[in-house]
C-alpha cells in the first residue's frame, strides 16, 4: 500500500517549501504529528504526516521525519496511493483556483492599502484647499465690508457737496441783498 519514494513533493507547513509561495490550499484539520497509529521514521521519532500539493501528488499524504530537514533523516513514504487522474486534475484545478483567489485577494488589499494612503494624502489636499478658501473668504468680507464703508462715504460726499453748495447759495444771495440794498 504504502511504498518508499524520493519525491520533490513539497511539504505543506505553510511557509518555505512552495516554489509559488502559496502554501496549502487548505488549512489541516489536525497537525502533522495528530494522528494514530504512529509510524517511527528510522532515528525513533514520530513521523509527520503531510499533503502533496505538487502537479504529480496533489492531494496525497506522505510521511517524513519531523527533523528531516535539520539533521538528515532521510526517512519518507507515501501514506496512500496516488489517487484517479480524474481527481488529480480536479485537485490540481481546485488549488489553482485557491492560489489565484489569494494572489486576486492580496492584490486588492495591496490596492486597498494604496487607495486608504490615496485617501489621507486627498485629505490633506481638501484640509489645504478648505484653509484657502476660508483666507479667501474672510478677504471677501473684508473687501466687501471696505465697498460698503466706500460707498457710505461716497453718499456723504455727495450730501456735504450740496449742502457746501447750498450754504454758498446763501452766502451769495446774503451779500448780494447786503451789497445791493446797502
Amino acid at each position: 500500500m504504502a511504498r518508499a519514494s524520493s519525491s520533490s513533493s513539497s511539504r505543506t507547513s505553510g511557509e518555505g517549501a512552495w516554489g509559488e509561495g502559496e502554501g496549502p490550499p487548505i488549512p489541516y484539520r489536525r497537525g502533522p504529528l495528530q494522528y494514530s497509529p504512529a509510524v517511527l521514521c528510522f532515528c525513533g521519532n514520530k513521523a509527520a504526516r503531510w499533503i502533496s500539493w505538487s502537479d504529480e501528488n496533489p492531494g496525497r499524504r506522505y510521511y517524513t521525519c519531523i527533523r528531516r530537514r535539520a539533521d538528515g533523516c532521510r526517512y519518507w513514504f507515501w501514506a496512500e496511493e496516488p489517487h484517479p487522474v480524474f481527481i488529480q486534475e480536479l485537485l490540481i484545478d481546485l488549488r489553482n483556483a485557491v492560489w489565484a483567489a489569494r494572489r486576486r485577494n492580496r492584490e486588492l488589499l495591496n490596492q486597498l492599502g494604496d487607495a486608504a494612503v490615496m485617501v489621507e494624502e486627498h485629505k490633506e489636499e481638501v484640509r489645504a484647499l478648505r484653509a484657502e478658501m476660508d483666507a479667501i473668504a474672510n478677504q471677501k468680507e473684508g473687501t466687501d465690508a471696505t465697498r460698503d464703508t466706500i460707498c457710505r462715504l461716497e453718499k456723504e460726499l455727495v450730501v456735504y457737496k450740496l449742502l457746501v453748495k447750498y450754504c454758498v447759495v446763501v452766502l451769495v444771495v446774503v451779500f448780494l441783498k447786503k451789497w445791493l440794498f446797502n
